[in-house]
């Protein structure tokens, strides 16, 4: 009975060292076919870290002032923009602001929370694409918004009133710097 098992067990390991050196094989063919180059090239772009969400094309990307200057209450418009991120949601990264110049900023959050952004990136620029909006934020709205950023209790139930301003439901962002 022994030898039954030894047999048993030298043919099982020749088995996986045949598995292994085929497959080893297959690599290196792939790679001398320039086949494994293209996967290594595929999945770099897909786990490339400074994309958020969907990955987009960059080259296209707008200043915002260029886009929302046409954009009437209730106006939404697809887009790629670009800006520099003034503020992040602190308690998980799932909105940020944009500044727009002369006090004025951009609130982009991420379609149906499928994404979060690093709540370190003030400051950084970031290319972004999805539905620029000019809408009406109710008050519940901005003082959950204020909440996330920090704000003192005073300053939350301070916002008494709706306000209109430019959001975007953003697919996809990319951090540039």
């Amino acid at each position: 009975m022994d030898i039954k098992i030894k047999i048993s067990a030298l043919l099982l390991s020749f088995a996986v060292i045949a598995c292994n050196t085929k497959e080893k094989q297959n690599t290196e063919d792939d790679s001398k076919n320039g086949e494994g180059d293209k996967t290594e090239q595929v999945m770099a772009e897909e786990t490339d870290s400074s994309y958020f969400g969907a990955t987009f094309a960059i080259e296209n990307a707008q200043e915002p002032q260029a886009v929302l200057v046409n954009l009437q209450p209730q106006d939404s418009i697809e887009t790629t923009l670009k800006g520099t991120v003034k503020e992040v949601c602190q308690a998980k990264g799932c909105w940020m602001t944009i500044d727009l110049g002369e006090g004025e900023s951009m609130r982009v959050t991420f379609k149906d929370y499928g994404f979060f952004m690093p709540k370190d990136i003030a400051g950084k620029e970031v290319i972004f694409t999805g539905l620029a909006k000019y809408s009406e934020t109710d008050i519940e709205t901005l003082r959950h918004y204020a909440e996330d950023a920090g704000k003192s209790k005073e300053e939350v139930l301070a916002i008494d009133k709706a306000e209109q301003s430019y959001n975007f439901v953003a697919t996809g962002v990319k951090l540039v710097n």
